[in-house]
């Protein structure tokens, strides 16, 4: 089947939806798959149990962090409860790596090599790499 992923954000505002309104929006569509973006700096447990609940009845095919957009490294701790979510799930994770859009991003957290870090601590997880981690591709090469 071809689908496409839709990814909801990991900051909510009036022109970022909540992956439960991503949920609603393409409720019936086959073919679309809602991935759900995830801020570590600051979900709630209600956040964490609503993507359980989504995860659990499959209505969320992943979830994807962002390094570099918030000051944190792929392995924080305050994530682990998100990777465990995807391993029980069977759901892969994605990650944000390397360079970032904004000037306010920072280049030192979405770093391939604390990619390399998180595969080690969580060898089940199903780990995605966006973008290469361009500029370091080689480095990322390395870590795959």
């Amino acid at each position: 089947m071809e689908c496409a992923l839709v990814l909801s954000s990991c900051k909510v505002n009036k022109d970022r939806p909540s992956t439960k309104e991503v949920v609603e929006a393409i409720e019936g569509r086959k073919n679309l798959v809602v991935v759900s973006g995830i801020s570590c700096l600051n979900y709630t447990h209600r956040d964490i149990r609503e993507i359980s609940e989504f995860l659990e009845r499959g209505l969320i095919k992943g979830l994807k962090v962002y390094p570099g957009y918030g000051p944190f490294y792929p392995n924080e701790i305050r994530l682990k409860v998100v990777y465990e979510r995807a391993i029980e799930n069977d759901v892969p994770v994605m990650i944000h790596s390397g360079d970032t859009i904004t000037s306010t991003g920072t280049v030192n957290y979405p770093h391939p090599l604390h990619i390399d870090n998180l595969a080690v601590d969580y060898p089940p997880l199903k780990i995605v790499i966006f973008h290469i981690d361009n500029p370091w591709v080689k480095d990322c090469m390395e870590v795959v």
